[in-house]
């Protein structure tokens, strides 16, 4: 019983930096160039306009269907950082 109680201790300690190391982080996305906002904006305009040149009886089956998936896949938009200056 002391053997496995000094094992599981050992095994404890050898596997203590490898948890402890930090985690390696992922390369933030760059940032749209003015041209690929430019083009972001129309394509959101275009899609979002869509409603608005369907027949009555498509309205139902967009509002059900299609957006819904649309907003789900849609990828969260990051958050500014603000920076801390030091006085």
């Amino acid at each position: 019983m002391k053997k496995i109680a000094l094992f599981v201790a050992l095994a404890m300690i050898a596997a203590s930096p490898a948890m402890a190391q930090q985690k390696k982080k992922s390369a933030a996305a760059p940032a749209m160039t003015p041209e690929q906002q430019h083009f972001d904006n129309s394509y959101r305009l275009v899609r979002d306009g869509l409603p608005i040149f369907l027949p009555s009886w498509a309205q139902f089956i967009y509002q059900t269907g299609v957006k819904p998936a649309m907003e789900t896949s849609e990828p969260p938009t990051p958050a500014k950082k603000k920076s801390k200056k030091k006085s």
